[in-house]
């Protein structure tokens, strides 16, 4: 794939999706929703990634 997209309800999992982007030099689009609130980024090969923010 030449994108990664995550979804995942959970750290845990954003962790993982996020390592393998990471690790692969994939970019990775995240996006997260709580109540009526939600937050997009996309996260560039050798740039930040999710572990940066958080």
């Amino acid at each position: 794939y030449d994108i990664v997209v995550n979804g995942a309800d959970n750290f845990a999992a954003r962790y993982l999706v996020n390592d393998a982007a990471y690790l692969s030099d994939k970019p990775l689009v995240d996006g997260s929703i709580l109540l009526f609130d939600g937050m997009a980024t996309v996260f560039k090969p050798g740039e930040g990634c999710y572990r940066c923010l958080f």
